[in-house]
């Protein structure tokens, strides 16, 4: 989900905006090249460096209800968490 859209809806689109538009959705115009807004680093680098955070905050919460909740509504759970949060 971060590749597809999660990072463009987070990354892209113009100043000022709270959610972002689908002009990188499957890290479209993403080359090994390209450089992030700063160019200091690597887009790509940036990429894997928030789909980190976006990865480990759901497993931190997991921790909280192991053994509470069913499987089937814990991926509903993780799917709704990472588009909205």
């Amino acid at each position: 989900m971060w590749v597809t859209f999660g990072y463009s809806l987070c990354f892209s689109g113009g100043e000022g905006g709270i959610i972002g538009n689908l002009d990188k959705a499957f890290l479209s115009g993403i080359s090994i090249d390209s450089m992030y807004s700063n160019g200091k680093i690597p887009e790509l680098v940036f990429v894997a460096y928030q789909m980190m955070f976006a990865i480990i905050t759901p497993a931190l919460i997991t921790g909280a209800f192991v053994n509470r909740i069913n499987f089937k509504a814990y991926l509903i759970f993780l799917t709704v968490w990472q588009i909205l949060v």
